[in-house]
């Protein structure tokens, strides 16, 4: 996060450590008027580090900075959803469109145990419009305490992925929140995996046996001293 404000200031993505970066962040907040919106934390060792970027640079009048500080101020907390607002959240992410009315109870259900949580709600649709009828009526028992509910649904969900879709799911999942990958300039698991197979034979650890005309690789092989 803090290398992605930082090319953004200086124009530059050239890799810094944690402190490089926050001492540039601070330099150039200090003395300036700014509004900073701050989400996804979870520990307070993660807030106290970045709150080494901001200046200490206050108001100079005492009565404001009571008043900002004072236990009466108001602040904005987000509420759950309603039984009404998840149901119709659920239904516009379940992923085959109109939730046959067979299972629209069962789905209610399932709904209230999500708690009015969006990511829940949303989650647990579409794992049940993969499941199979029987899976989807015993999916309640499936959910642990009150307050587990959340991560069960989420660990559930991925449980029930294919292998293939379990894999690309763990890749994508070693980027950060704030980062949008670019889908188009990414290249395909065919000339990846051919990329690697012609390092290897590089190295001399697969021997090339076959080639095609185009001088891409038709087999290999492994000598038996490397397996």
């Amino acid at each position: 996060m803090l290398l992605k404000v930082v090319s953004s200031i200086i124009g530059s993505n050239q890799e810094m450590s944690n402190d490089k970066l926050m001492d540039i962040v601070c330099k150039v907040l200090r003395g300036r008027k700014f509004l900073i919106v701050r989400d996804d934390f979870w520990s307070t060792e993660a807030w106290d580090q970045i709150q080494r970027i901001f200046s200490k640079d206050d108001t100079r009048l005492k009565y404001v900075a009571d008043y900002v500080n004072s236990s009466d101020f108001l602040s904005h907390t987000k509420s759950f959803l309603s039984s009404y607002d998840s149901w119709n959240l659920f239904t516009k992410n379940y992923s085959k469109k109109i939730c046959p009315p067979l299972l629209v109870e069962t789905g209610k259900d399932i709904v209230q145990q999500c708690q009015g949580l969006p990511l829940s709600v949303v989650v647990v649709a579409g794992l049940f419009g993969k499941m199979d009828l029987t899976l989807r009526k015993n999916l309640n028992s499936f959910f642990g305490t009150v307050s587990e509910r959340g991560q069960s649904i989420l660990s559930l969900s991925y449980n029930y992925l294919p292998q293939y879709l379990r894999a690309c799911f763990l890749y994508v999942g070693g980027f950060p929140g704030y980062v949008e990958i670019c889908v188009r300039s990414n290249k395909r698991l065919e000339e990846v995996g051919e990329e690697y197979l012609r390092e290897l034979i590089d190295r001399s650890l697969i021997l090339a046996v076959k080639q095609r005309v185009n001088g891409r690789m038709r087999s290999c092989k492994i000598c038996d001293l490397l397996r």
